[in-house]
């Protein structure tokens, strides 16, 4: 599938993705540099389609086509599971229909919600309650 226009992150309901992004807590990106380009993960505690609850933030995650599968999807989660971890967070949610559904089951998301034309998938954290 070709990739949409770029004037798709002004539609309201992608928005909520990168709009005034830094400026909450709830916050955190990680990115990689692959070939002189940049691929990443993020997360947010936003009303979009993966939410699940007001304190656990939803994962947004873009990796360029030409370096899927070659790992930095599995760092690039990890790192950011880390940090919300060492935060405090509770958990973390996602939401799709694609291909990254395999990593989601490999990193210890989940399935919560199964819809006709998505998912959604929960990561949760067991804290030791220190």
């Amino acid at each position: 599938m070709p990739a949409p226009p770029r004037s798709v992150i002004e539609l309201p309901e992608l928005k909520v993705y990168i709009e005034n992004f830094g400026k909450f807590s709830s916050d955190i990106a990680f990115a990689a540099e692959a070939e002189g380009k940049i691929v990443g993960a993020w997360c947010r505690i936003m009303a979009d389609y993966g939410h699940w609850a007001k304190d656990i933030p939803s994962l947004a995650m873009a990796v360029l086509p030409a370096q899927r599968g070659k790992g930095i999807d599995s760092q690039l989660l990890h790192r950011l599971l880390q940090r919300l971890q060492a935060l405090g967070c509770r958990g973390l949610s996602v939401s799709g229909q694609n291909p990254a559904e395999r990593l989601y089951h490999r990193m210890g998301f989940k399935m919560v919600l199964e819809r006709k034309d998505n998912f959604v998938m929960l990561h949760l954290f067991h804290h030791s309650g220190k």
